[in-house]
């Protein structure tokens, strides 16, 4: 079967998973050797749920590069920032001051909703964010609100929203080590490659999020945000694979960027 071929036939059986489900289903993928893209309506602009996420955790390095935040830098859990939902630091005591760093491994891993609160407030909100998108050409990735479930109330559009084309492209910039510099890349892909949330796209694909533990070379490497609201399920990602899946070498593995 040519590249094409096989091309098309995947787009076709994402066409028919799509019309079994009663919801919609948006989709885009990447291979990062080839250029070849699987896509489902990838430019239809839908909630991003905690997937938003990845562009604070973008938006901190850009800010570290840039001299105004420092990763090392501690902060309190203030009263503030603290909100329910996906996390752990709500449910701590008071005086806790982790670092940002701490903080940013958090909001991704655990989808931290309060360390997520604390890097936005050390970024001066949500404006900072979309500047960097906007700076990055991508129109739809907004972050709307911080997060406030009762500025959200029943639409989680109101939190953030974003196309999954363009999502693949911000996790291609990673990928590609074409974000800020090759060591940015380089941290940020090694948060995302801690997610503990493995229970949506990453279900299908057999992952052992304890290889490092064990000593053990996977077949693949992932390293995602997953984003979950009642109604609403996102992932984006990198997926790398091969023999050499253990080697951040693009030149020599094959790489898909997806959404």
């Amino acid at each position: 079967m040519t590249s094409a071929m096989a091309q098309s036939d995947i787009g076709s059986r994402l066409g028919r998973i799509a019309s079994r489900t009663s919801g919609q289903v948006s989709v885009c993928a990447r291979n990062l050797t080839t250029g070849e893209e699987v896509a489902l309506d990838p430019d239809t602009v839908l909630p991003t749920a905690s997937v938003i996420k990845l562009p604070i955790l973008m938006t901190l390095f850009s800010a570290v590069a840039a001299g105004e935040v420092s990763l090392d830098a501690r902060m309190d859990v203030g009263e503030q920032d603290r909100v329910g939902g996906s996390g752990i630091l709500s449910v701590f005591d008071e005086g806790l001051t982790p670092t940002i760093r701490d903080a940013a491994v958090l909001m991704i891993v655990l989808s931290d909703n309060t360390a997520t609160n604390m890097i936005l407030r050390a970024l001066g909100g949500t404006v900072q964010v979309n500047a960097l998108m906007e700076r990055l050409g991508l129109a739809t990735v907004r972050l709307h609100n911080r997060v406030d479930f009762e500025a959200i109330g029943d639409d989680v559009r109101r939190f953030a929203e974003a196309s999954p084309r363009e999502l693949c492209t911000l996790s291609e910039l990673i990928a590609r080590r074409k974000f800020l510099s090759t060591a940015a890349c380089e941290g940020i892909e090694a948060i995302l490659e801690k997610q503990h949330y493995l229970d949506q796209v990453p279900r299908y694909m057999r992952v052992n999020p304890y290889w490092r533990d064990l000593g053990q070379q996977p077949s693949f490497r992932l390293g995602c945000k997953t984003g979950f609201f009642p109604g609403t399920w996102v992932d984006a990602g990198i997926v790398r694979f091969g023999a050499l899946a253990h080697r951040i070498l693009l030149d020599r593995e094959r790489a898909w960027c997806a959404v």
